[in-house]
């Protein structure tokens, strides 16, 4: 068995001919990131055309940086016979686009730390730096004529 010898498997049952579903990649991806560092981890599937190659896929997007396309590449690059359209699978593309998503929120939550804010509170308002749309300053609600 396995466990006997010290192997740990993660098993996400998929259809042969189908792609993983994004939830079934991000268990994967979990698992990947739990092993101890230095570990081996061995993906496979029937004929390591597709669904070995979509969980890889997702591994280089997610934690090697990499987009599809580039990651798409280096799969074909390492294993000639993956399956040339695994970039344009819908579970990677919902992987690629929750990765993005992420980034995007981390280097908010870093400007607003740099700025000295903890939360996702709106930064403060402009009014008295930046004028109005429309280009003049206004004083009690009245345009002041010659101004910008």
């Amino acid at each position: 068995s396995y466990s006997r010898a010290g192997i740990t498997q993660l098993r996400l049952p998929t259809l042969d001919y189908c792609s993983p579903t994004a939830q079934q990649l991000e268990a994967g991806l979990e698992f990947i990131r739990n092993q101890p560092p230095g570990c081996s981890v061995y993906v496979h599937c029937k004929a390591g055309r597709g669904r070995a190659g979509t969980m890889l896929m997702a591994y280089l997007i997610t934690d090697k940086d990499l987009s599809p396309d580039a990651a798409q590449q280096e799969l074909l690059r390492v294993r000639p016979h993956v399956s040339p359209r695994l970039y344009k699978r819908p579970s990677v593309r919902e992987i690629s686009r929750r990765k993005k998503q992420r980034v995007m929120l981390e280097r908010s939550r870093a400007m607003q730390e740099a700025e000295g804010r903890t939360s996702l509170e709106p930064p403060p308002p402009l009014h008295g730096i930046v004028p109005p749309m429309g280009g003049a300053p206004f004083a009690g609600g009245q345009e002041q004529p010659g101004t910008i």
